[in-house]
């Protein structure tokens, strides 16, 4: 099965060494790996619990066949659990976690504060009662004042309930700065009165990351840029004192006809794709597109998936995630949303090593190139493993175990490592060489073809002796 090289192969591209030994023939790069931390995301709670949106009538319709469907988003609004003062009830989002979960589900928030005319109070009508200023808008809708100081002592009490349920939690991808803006995105709302300042941005920042320490948080690109002035010192100040905090960045955006409709910004239909360089290294970026129905009824927009692409591409994305029924874009775009699924975040492949005499009893350290073909690196560290197959009897033994080995492996690149295999318990004899990446107990799926990979998470990749 494994055409180990008999002669020396020159690969310039990774090795000078006469004795490199070339895996590319074992890559697969056309099945969909379904990995943690990636992918695409359902916005399953979309404008408050209230709202059925996209995930009413679904019935037991799961959506386990969606490539690289990876979470729910679920955007909750503060008075769809605080209906009360100081009484909390997170039953339905326990529900959701409960049922979903067990179909291999992650999650991940956003806490709302003020929704427009589908939500006439997204913050508790309490919290107006007890003195806080805002505005009812013409819709209908009530707008806090997002500075108002009863307003804030109010929701740091609540973000503080938030953060004690949720954060660090291993099902949650990311939570994102929600508490600001229409809708959550940062930007002014209906009601002009509500001109919030630079300090009052940075409030609702800093309380996210005060009750989410270990959690993922981002940012969206509008908070950032709604408060944009003529020479663009605040809006430079507010970036830097995010990617300083060590935020990730999202644009609620892609595809939205203002952005690409009107000749102004660019293929990608980003407003300002540029920010992304300053977040992604520390912290993962999420791209949600427009609703389903309107950029699908809008061949010219979506190109056929082309832009989409491109903007991921051009934002290192990590997850991408959508408005509207999966099923949907799954059968209208099924190849788009196989090669998303794949290029989202990370795509690990093994092209090749370099594998001195193995000695039985002694170490043995072998070059190893891996190539990320994903638009990002991971966030998280996995345990490289490698172990020894005895091809007589069928023991096996770990030869190397490392941890966060992948957190060096950049986007669209090949990177050597040096991997130091342990032969003290190996004897003489013929062994399969194995390769195995985990997310603790879980195994990281890897771009090899079908009949290279075992039942363990392990993959067989070479032969070789231990004299």
């Amino acid at each position: 099965m494994y055409k180990n090289v008999e002669k020396p192969l020159l690969c310039g591209d990774y090795s000078s060494s006469l004795y490199y030994r070339d895996y590319r023939y074992l890559s697969d790069d056309v099945t969909v790996l379904k990995n943690p931390h990636k992918g695409w995301y359902w916005h399953f709670i979309d404008n408050g619990c209230k709202r059925v949106e996209y995930r009413d009538g679904i019935g037991d319709d799961r959506m386990t066949d969606f490539p690289g469907l990876n979470h729910l988003y679920l955007r909750i609004d503060w008075a769809d659990i605080e209906k009360q003062e100081g009484i909390y009830d997170w039953s339905y989002i326990d529900e959701i976690f409960k049922t979903w979960s067990h179909f291999d589900y992650t999650f991940s928030f956003r806490l709302c504060t003020y929704e427009g005319g589908s939500i006439k109070f997204a913050t508790p009508e309490w919290v107006k009662d007890c003195g806080a200023n805002g505005w009812f808008c013409a819709d209908g809708s009530w707008q806090p004042d997002f500075g108002d100081s009863i307003y804030l002592e109010k929701l740091d009490r609540f973000m503080q309930e938030y953060g004690r349920k949720y954060n660090g939690h291993p099902l949650v991808e990311f939570i994102d700065v929600g508490t600001f803006g229409i809708w959550g995105e940062g930007h002014p709302g209906i009601a002009d009165e509500n001109k919030s300042s630079l300090e009052t941005v940075i409030k609702h920042i800093d309380m996210h990351l005060k009750y989410f320490p270990d959690t993922y948080i981002l940012v969206n690109d509008d908070m950032i840029n709604a408060l944009d002035t003529t020479d663009g010192k605040v809006r430079k100040y507010l970036m830097e004192y995010c990617v300083g905090k060590g935020l990730g960045l999202r644009d609620d955006s892609v595809l939205y006809s203002g952005y690409a409709d009107c000749g102004y910004y660019g293929y990608d239909t980003m407003r300002t794709p540029f920010m992304y360089d300053e977040f992604y290294e520390f912290a993962p970026v999420d791209l949600e597109l427009e609703h389903y129905h309107h950029y699908s009824a809008a061949p010219s927009r979506f190109k056929a998936g082309y832009t989409v692409y491109e903007a991921l591409q051009r934002s290192h994305a990590t997850f991408c995630g959508f408005h509207g029924y999966p099923r949907d874009l799954l059968e209208k775009f099924p190849y788009f949303a196989d090669r998303i699924a794949n290029k989202l975040g990370y795509w690990y492949f093994v092209n090749g090593a370099v594998i001195p005499e193995c000695v039985s009893g002694l170490p043995t350290v072998i070059k190893v190139w891996f190539e990320n073909k994903g638009f990002c690196h991971a966030y998280y560290p996995y345990t490289l493993k490698f172990k020894l197959v005895n091809e007589e009897n069928g023991n096996e033994i770990i030869v190397s175990e490392q941890l966060g080995t992948n957190l060096k492996w950049k986007f669209e690149s090949v990177t050597m490592e040096r991997i130091k295999l342990d032969l003290r318990a190996a004897i003489p004899g013929k062994y399969t060489l194995c390769v195995g990446m985990f997310d603790g107990k879980r195994p990281i799926r890897l771009g090899f073809k079908t009949d290279c990979k075992r039942n363990d998470g392990f993959y067989d990749f070479d032969t070789i002796s231990v004299n």
